[in-house]
């Protein structure tokens, strides 16, 4: 029946009952017919007398009892495959697909429990290499700047003096080659930044006109020592936008200097300014230079990278376009590149801007400094390196500002400490410093009991530049920040803008 050869069978009541108990109920269905009789039957040896006299003794004395011992044989056996058999197969299948769930959700759990545990391991290292990149990065940038600013300050001072043409010729060359070295090291710290993921655009209400001026004025004096004819078309209508000034001009200079310097004497170099739908302003670079091979130019913007011709002389790191490129990506603009080898190139990029010219009236208002208000002032320098200490006195004397300079923050809280009540105006503070710190140095200036020690200007003149090291001199309680090598008209205007 069970392999449906039969559709059913006829049978006793014990053989019934057995099947049942051993089985699953629902596999049978048993109908009694009750109008029907059976005699047990056996049949023996007629020589086997002893089991005949045995049979009957135990049906004579076991009449009564015959039911329950039957029932007795024929209950279910005590073993798991007859447990089995009397599960109803839909609970057996409801028991196996939850079983199956909970194994699946239990190897998911482990799964993600592993992959999480990998993620914190992977995120643990890319933080700490990303820490040391930075520390490395702010070492090298810390040691570098430092006799970068000896280097710029002085060239400045000097070519304020009266001297020859040859001598001014030579300072400005000076400055041009320190400039081009800062440059290098505010690249490979931008690259960093970019790649660590901090940093931050921080966009301004400007004059336009004033923009591209600051970009223009540099180009065309590299184009003019080149011999290279270099044109500005503006058609923008534009007289104000919001951006990020520092990081614009590094993306127009950047392709701008690389059109001048790929090419030859007597060439042209174009730049196009031009409104477009949703905002956008199209900048156009377009050069008749040495251009890029078709092979080379799916690469330009990959960092270290130069095109290798015997036929170009390589310039700079090769940092430069990929800067770009990715400024390009934060400011949610374009960049699009189109050359043919020793005819030119030809660089596309569309930036949107909002207008601003509310917020550039306020900001103008804001930020009109008297520096004339220097004259006469007496300030105290924390600064342990005798070439910047020499040339910022220098500086400020050509203000008609004074200063006492102290070697380290130590010997700078004692002098202020030993000073009458408002004879300093400000302190200028270097934040690495021996026996002293700048940050610690200020901490101590700042708790002494006198009331200017809370109210004085305490600007901080670093090589650190990071903005965690930003922060730190904040957090100290300085007033502001400078970084060195230090530019003098905005120091100036700083300085006169914090001195009450």
């Amino acid at each position: 029946m069970e392999n449906s050869r039969v559709d059913g069978f006829i049978t006793d009541q014990f053989t019934s009952t057995w099947l049942m108990n051993q089985n699953s109920h629902a596999i049978y269905s048993v109908t009694p017919l009750t109008t029907m009789r059976f005699d047990l039957c056996c049949a023996l040896k007629s020589d086997d007398l002893l089991l005949c006299s045995i049979l009957n003794k135990a049906i004579a004395v076991s009449t009564d009892d015959f039911n329950a011992i039957v029932a007795n044989n024929t209950m279910a056996e005590n073993s798991w495959r007859t447990s089995i058999a009397k599960l109803p197969p839909s609970g057996i299948v409801a028991f196996a697909a939850i079983m199956l769930l909970l194994v699946g959700a239990l190897a998911y759990a482990l799964f993600i429990q592993q992959r999480s545990q990998k993620e914190k391991i992977a995120m643990a290292a890319m933080t700490k290499y990303n820490q040391e990149q930075q520390r490395f990065f702010s070492t090298i940038s810390h040691d570098m700047r430092t006799p970068l600013n000896a280097i710029l300050g002085f060239s400045y001072m000097a070519a304020q003096k009266v001297i020859s043409p040859e001598v001014k010729n030579y300072l400005g060359k000076i400055q041009i080659s320190g400039q081009l070295l800062l440059d290098l090291i505010n690249d490979t710290l931008t690259i960093s930044k970019i790649s660590s993921g901090t940093l931050k655009l921080n966009a301004r209400a400007e004059d336009f006109v004033q923009l591209l001026s600051s970009i223009t004025v540099a180009i065309k004096e590299a184009a003019e020592q080149r011999h290279i004819t270099f044109t500005m078309q503006n058609s923008s209508i534009r007289k104000t936008i919001l951006a990020d000034r520092l990081n614009v001009q590094k993306i127009l200079l950047n392709i701008l200097s690389n059109a001048v310097k790929y090419t030859p004497e007597g060439g042209h170099v174009n730049f196009t300014i031009a409104d477009a739908e949703n905002g956008n302003i199209v900048f156009t670079v377009q050069d008749d230079g040495v251009g890029i091979s078709p092979a080379f130019l799916p690469h330009i913007y990959e960092p270290f990278i130069q095109e290798n011709r015997p036929d170009v002389k390589a310039a700079g790191t090769g940092l430069g376009l990929s800067i770009v490129k990715q400024l390009v990506d934060m400011m949610q603009g374009t960049i699009a590149v189109t050359s043919v080898v020793n005819k030119g190139s030809t660089f596309t990029v569309k930036l949107p801007f909002q207008d601003a010219t509310a917020e550039l009236a306020q900001q103008q208002k804001a930020t009109k400094v008297d520096l004339s208000k220097l004259q006469g002032k007496h300030l105290l320098i924390c600064e342990d390196n005798t070439l910047n200490t020499e040339m910022l006195l220098a500086m400020l004397k050509g203000k008609g500002v004074t200063a006492k300079a102290t070697v380290n923050g130590a010997d700078g809280v004692k002098a202020f400490e030993q000073s009458k009540p408002g004879e300093y105006n400000a302190i200028l503070m270097d934040v690495r410093m021996p026996v002293l710190n700048g940050l610690d140095a200020t901490r101590q200036i700042r708790k002494l009991a006198r009331a200017d020690a809370k109210t004085i200007p305490i600007i901080a003149m670093t090589a650190d530049t990071f903005e965690e090291d930003v922060k730190r001199c904040f957090d100290a309680g300085m007033n502001a920040h400078v970084a060195k090598p230090i530019n003098p008209s905005q120091f100036f205007e700083l300085l006169a803008e914090k001195i009450k």
